[in-house]
C-alpha cells in the first residue's frame, strides 16, 4: 500500500510541514498555532530540571511569544535557541535542538488530535542544494532518531519547481529550458538555476533575510516614537516587539505597497504604540541605509551568532545586497541572464516589490515569466508533498507518449520528410540542368559540332566546366539543403509540440533557428536543441557525388554514341576497325580513337543534332532525378532517426520530475 506523504521544509527561521495522500495533489498544511502554517524554527527550554516534558521544550510561535513576554527577572529561567539548522553538520548542540524541535512538533500535533504517524508515512525533507554529503547524512540520521524513519532528501529548489509544475505556473518548456528560483525567506536568501531538471548552480546570501527588515521596521517605529526604544529595552519587550509585532507590521506593509505604491499609512504596532508615515519612499531610504539596531545586536551576541561581514561594515544597502547576491551568483555560475526563461519567487520575503522590480529590470522577461507561488511561504513543502503525484502523472504521460510515438512518426513525420526531400531534389535538378547543362554543356556540344576535334578534347572541356561549377554547386546545394531541412524540421517539431500539447505537455511556440556548430541548422524552440548540420552535410556530399557522376557518365556515353553512331566504329573503314579490334581489342581501340582521331565537323553535324543534344539533356535530367532521389532516400532514415531522437528527448525530459 502506498504511504501518505509528510513533506518538511526545515527552514532557518520558519519550518513548514505539508501533508498529502500518496499519488494525490490534495495537500494540507499542518497548523500548530496561529493563522499561518509557519512554525517558527525556535525552541525554548525551561532551565528547571523538573520541567514537565509534556510542555517543555516549547517551539514555534508559542516559544517566541513566551520568551518575548518575559521581563528581565524571568528571562534568565529560559534558554532560547534559534537559527540552529545551518549548524547541524558540526554542532552537537544544534543536532539536539533539531531532534527536540521535531519531537515537539509530533507531540503538539498529537495534542491537537493530529496523529502524523511518520512510521507509516513517506517523509520527504527539503535540503539546501549546496548542502554537502555530510550535512545530508547527519540530517537523515537526526530524522531517524526523531522517529521519521528512513527519510528522503530532496533539494529545496526542486520542491519549488515541482510546486510550479503542479500549479501549471509556467509552460513546461520554459521550466526545462531555464528555471531560476529565488527563495527569499526570513533568515536567508537562496538562489538556484535549474535546466532540464538539473540544478546547474545554487548560491545564496546566508544572512540576508526577512529578519533584517523586521529590525528595519523596529527602528522605524522607535524613531517615530521618541523614547520608545529605551522603554522597550527596560521592560524586556524589545525582542518580542522586534521579532513579532514588527514582523507583522512588515508583512502588512509589504502587501500594501505591492497593491498601492503610493501608500501613506499608519498602523498599530502590537499593543505598544503606533507608527505613521509608512511610505514606499521612506522604506527605500531606510533599506538603502540600514544598520542593525542595538536590540538586534544584543540578541545576536546573546545567542552566540556572529555578525556577518556585510553588517560589520556599518551601513548596508539591503536592496543592493539582494541584487548583487543574485547577479554575482549567476556570473560565478557561468550563467548568462539570457538563459533564464522563467523566475519563480518563493519565500515570504519574495513578496517585496523590489524583488520583482529587480528581476524585471535586469532580465529581459515579461511579467508573466516572473511568478510568485500561490503560497510562497510554503512553496517548497507543498512541492515536495505533491512530488509522488506529479511523478505518477508524468509517468503515465510518458508511457502513453512512448506507445504512440512510432505511429506518430510514421504518419506525421515521415510524410513531411519525404515531401521536403522531393522538393529539395526537384530544385537541385532544375538548377543543375539550367546552370550546368543549358549554360555550359550544351554550348560545348554545339561548338564541338561546329568545329570538330577529338572526343577526349570535348570530355576534358566539359570536365573543366564541371570542376569550375563544383564550388557553386556546393554552395547551392548547401543553401537549398539547409533551407529545406530547416523547414521540414520546423514543421515536424511544431507537429511534435502540438502532439505533446494534446497530452497536457505545453511547450512554447517556435522561437527561432540559428546556425549550428557544424554549419547546419540548429533548432531552438523550447524543445531539445538539435544540430542538424551532419544531416545537411550528408545530403550535400551525396548530391555532389551524384551530380558529378551522372554528368561524367552522360559525357562518356555521348562520346561512345558518337563513335558508334554509323554502326560499330562507323567513323573508320570496316577493314581498319576490324584489324584494330582483332589486334588491340574493342575497348583499347575505342580509347585510341577518342584520344587521337579528330572528327571533322561535316561528320559531326549529322550525328550530333539538336535532337541528339535534347535527348542527352532529357537523359541527364532523368538520371539526375533518379539518382538524387535514390541518394535522398538513404537519408530519409537518418532524418527520421534524428527527429525520433528529438521526440524521445522531449519525452525523456518529462522525467525532470523524477528527481530521486
Amino acid at each position: 500500500m502506498s504511504k501518505n506523504i509528510i513533506a518538511i521544509d526545515f527552514g532557518t527561521t520558519n519550518t513548514y510541514i505539508t501533508l498529502c495522500p500518496h499519488d494525490s495533489k490534495n495537500k494540507t498544511p499542518l497548523h500548530l498555532s496561529g493563522k499561518t502554517p509557519a512554525i517558527s524554527t525556535v525552541i525554548l527550554y525551561l532551565k528547571d530540571p523538573n520541567a514537565d516534558p509534556n510542555i517543555f521544550p516549547i517551539i514555534g510561535e508559542e516559544a517566541v511569544e513566551t520568551f518575548g513576554d518575559c521581563d528581565n527577572d524571568e528571562i534568565g529561567g529560559y534558554r532560547y535557541c534559534s537559527h540552529f539548522k545551518p549548524d547541524i553538520e558540526k554542532s552537537k548542540e544544534a543536532q539536539k535542538h533539531t531532534i527536540d524541535f521535531f519531537q515537539a512538533v509530533l507531540r503538539d500535533a498529537r495534542k491537537q488530535g493530529i496523529h502524523l504517524k511518520p512510521e507509516n508515512s513517506h517523509v520527504i525533507i527539503g535540503v539546501p542544494s549546496e548542502a554537502n554529503a555530510e550535512y545530508r547524512r547527519t540530517l537523515k540520521s537526526l530524522a531517524k532518531t526523531v522517529g521519521f524513519g528512513d527519510v528522503e532528501l530532496v533539494d529545496e529548489p526542486k520542491g519549488a519547481m515541482i510546486n510550479d509544475i503542479g500549479h501549471h505556473q509556467f509552460d513546461l518548456g520554459d521550466i526545462m529550458s531555464g528555471y531560476l528560483v529565488i527563495d527569499f525567506g526570513g533568515g536567508t536568501c537562496d538562489f538556484a538555476f535549474i535546466k532540464d531538471g538539473v540544478i546547474k548552480h545554487s548560491w545564496g546570501a546566508m544572512h540576508l533575510g526577512g529578519r533584517l527588515f523586521d529590525d528595519l521596521f523596529y527602528q522605524w517605529f522607535c524613531e517615530t516614537n521618541p523614547g520608545m526604544e529605551k522603554e522597550l529595552e527596560a521592560s524586556g519587550a524589545d525582542f518580542y516587539v522586534r521579532t513579532h509585532d514588527c514582523r507583522t507590521l512588515k508583512e502588512w506593509f509589504s502587501d500594501g505597497v505591492g497593491k498601492n505604491p503610493e501608500i501613506n499609512a499608519r498602523k498599530s504596532v502590537g499593543k505598544v504604540g503606533r507608527i505613521e508615515g509608512l511610505t514606499k519612499d521612506e522604506f527605500l531610504r531606510r533599506a538603502k541605509n540600514y544598520t542593525p539596531s542595538r536590540s538586534f545586536l544584543e540578541f545576536q551576541k546573546r545567542s552566540g551568532a556572529v555578525l556577518p561581514p556585510e553588517l560589520q561594515r556599518g551601513k548596508v544597502d539591503l536592496i543592493d545586497w539582494f541584487e548583487h547576491s543574485l547577479f554575482d551568483g549567476l556570473s560565478v555560475g557561468g550563467i548568462n541572464i539570457r538563459e533564464v526563461q522563467v523566475i519563480s519567487l518563493a519565500g515570504g520575503s519574495s513578496r517585496w516589490f523590489f524583488v520583482k522590480e529587480s528581476c524585471l529590470k535586469k532580465f529581459n522577461l515579461g511579467e508573466k515569466k516572473i511568478s510568485t507561488s500561490p503560497n510562497p511561504f510554503a512553496a517548497i513543502s507543498e512541492g515536495l508533498a505533491i512530488l509522488p503525484a506529479v511523478e505518477a502523472e508524468f509517468a503515465g504521460k510518458v508511457r502513453k507518449l512512448k506507445e504512440e510515438k512510432p505511429q506518430f512518426v510514421h504518419t506525421k513525420i515521415r510524410p513531411e520528410i519525404r515531401d521536403g526531400l522531393r522538393k529539395l531534389q526537384r530544385r537541385v535538378v532544375d538548377t543543375v540542368m539550367h546552370e550546368l547543362f543549358t549554360n555550359k554543356i550544351a554550348p560545348r556540344l554545339h561548338a564541338y559540332r561546329q568545329n570538330g576535334g577529338t572526343i577526349n578534347q570535348l570530355e576534358q572541356e566539359i570536365a573543366t566546366d564541371i570542376r569550375a561549377y563544383e564550388p557553386h554547386l556546393k554552395r547551392m546545394v548547401d543553401k537549398e539543403a539547409k533551407g529545406e531541412i530547416d523547414t521540414l524540421l520546423g514543421i515536424s517539431i511544431d507537429a511534435t509540440r502540438r502532439w505533446l500539447t494534446q497530452h497536457g505537455i505545453h511547450l512554447p511556440e517556435t522561437q527561432g533557428r540559428v546556425t549550428g556548430p557544424s554549419g547546419g541548422v540548429k533548432i531552438e524552440n523550447g524543445m531539445t536543441p538539435v544540430d542538424v548540420g551532419p544531416v545537411v552535410l550528408a545530403i550535400q556530399a551525396m548530391i555532389l557525388v551524384v551530380v558529378t557522376t551522372v554528368i561524367a557518365k552522360i559525357v562518356a556515353v555521348t562520346g561512345i554514341t558518337l563513335l558508334s553512331a554509323a554502326g560499330p566504329l562507323g567513323l573508320l573503314t570496316g577493314a581498319i576497325a576490324g584489324a584494330a579490334v582483332l589486334w588491340y581489342g574493342q575497348k583499347a581501340t575505342e580509347e585510341w580513337v577518342k584520344a587521337n582521331l579528330s572528327i571533322p565537323a561535316f561528320i559531326l553535324t549529322p550525328l550530333l543534332t539538336d535532337a541528339k543534344i535534347k535527348q542527352c539533356r532529357t537523359k541527364m535530367n532523368k538520371d539526375l532525378d533518379d539518382n538524387i532521389a535514390e541518394a535522398c532516400s538513404e537519408v530519409v532514415g537518418q532524418i527520421e532517426k534524428e527527429l525520433d531522437q528529438i521526440i524521445q528527448k522531449e519525452i525523456d525530459r518529462l522525467s525532470i520530475v523524477n528527481i530521486r
